[in-house]
């Protein structure tokens, strides 16, 4: 048997357990949340990242990580994000995530950023109602002269 296999048997087994012990430690703990031998959902849920880590290996989770990295930012863009807030977030540096951001999205964080932005600010700008500097705000540009030159 060659090393790679060992590997892929052991890896897998140890996902197993982690996902068997994540849910028998649910079924125990259902409606005993004092219970000393309750173990929070978010330890359980490490556990289980890490195995999934172990499993599919790093290039998966750092996927995983970006397309949440995406998700935030579809979800925030109206907020006043950067490289740095989005990485205290995640705990990692904005260096790192910014590399990793462009090697997996394509594009950079920030005109991913502002194509959300304007994506948004289209839908917007189509009530006749709305003006410029409000859209432009609502977006997340807090100038609308800059938001005029995006």
């Amino acid at each position: 048997m060659t090393a790679q296999k060992k590997r892929e048997i052991l890896t897998g087994g140890i996902a197993a357990l982690l996902i068997v012990c994540a849910v028998a430690a649910q079924i125990i703990t259902r409606g005993h949340r004092e219970a000393p031998y309750f173990l929070p959902v978010s330890l359980l849920r490490s556990f289980i990242y890490i195995g999934l880590m172990m499993w599919w290996g790093i290039s998966l989770w750092q996927r995983i990580i970006q397309t949440q990295v995406r998700r935030y930012l579809e979800d925030n863009y109206m907020f006043d994000l950067s490289l740095d807030s989005v990485g205290e977030i995640l705990h990692i540096s904005p260096a790192y995530l910014s590399a990793q951001f462009k090697k997996y999205q394509k594009m950079n964080f920030l005109d991913c950023l502002t194509e959300l932005r304007i994506n948004a600010a289209k839908e917007l700008l189509a009530d006749p109602f709305r003006s410029s500097a409000e859209v432009a705000s609502m977006v997340g540009y807090e100038d609308a002269s800059y938001f005029a030159r995006a």
